[in-house]
């Protein structure tokens, strides 16, 4: 059997794997698309969620039709050794037969655009309630698989077309490119950014560097309402 015929067998099983998983916890998804600041965001969410609820997000670059069911089917952070994938579907046939006290309520998801399709097929799988586009910009990353930089911003702009009425969008009113999105929802438009009629407004943004000249972080005051 050829490579591309076993991971089409592959994807097929986690996604419906995933479905079922999704179908009997019901958490709350929140996905996180763009060309760039898509990892700081998930993990800013990621680390103020997980105070008060308890919250998965995708590892590493666990973003696309395998690694997203992963993250929907447990905790993973990388694939490797001979059973991993039998431990996999041990473990989630497992917890659809017994329920997981564990399981997250709320999961925070990477979906990555690196081709036409992806972001329809990951939103399809996962139903996100809350969707944040961060950057796209007028080059944005792995263009070269799509006939323009237009192209790259309605598949990424998949993530909030599917929304619900009651879900939230969450836009970077500073790229025009995601700001012109904003009319393709039917979900509540949040903004964010340095412009003074955002709804989250960053105030202050000050890049902190070390002694030798290099980048350690940065602090800024977020102003809401």
């Amino acid at each position: 059997m050829k490579y591309h015929q076993l991971f089409k067998i592959l994807k097929n099983i986690l996604r419906i794997l995933a479905q079922l998983t999704l179908a009997k916890y019901k958490p709350s998804v929140i996905g996180i698309t763009g060309s760039a600041g898509k990892t700081s965001t998930k993990e800013a969410v990621y680390t103020v969620l997980k105070e008060e609820r308890k919250v998965r997000r995708s590892a590493g670059n666990f973003n696309n039709e395998i690694g997203v069911p992963l993250t929907i089917l447990g905790n993973y952070s990388e694939i490797k050794g001979m059973f991993f994938w039998p431990k996999v579907f041990l473990k989630a046939t497992k917890q659809l037969i017994f329920r997981n006290k564990d399981y997250p309520e709320i999961l925070i998801l990477e979906l990555a655009a690196d081709k036409p399709g992806d972001i329809h097929y990951l939103v399809e799988l996962t139903r996100p309630s809350i969707g944040i586009i961060t950057a796209i910009g007028k080059v944005p990353v792995h263009i070269e698989h799509y006939p323009n930089h237009q192209s790259v911003a309605r598949e990424k702009g998949k993530l909030i077309e599917n929304l619900p009425a009651k879900g939230f969008a969450i836009l970077n009113c500073d790229d025009e490119v995601v700001w012109g999105l904003k009319n393709k929802t039917r979900a509540h438009v949040i903004s964010y950014g340095f412009k003074e009629d955002s709804d989250i407004q960053i105030l202050g943004l000050e890049y902190k560097v070390n002694k030798d000249g290099f980048p350690e972080g940065m602090s800024f005051k977020i102003q809401y309402g």
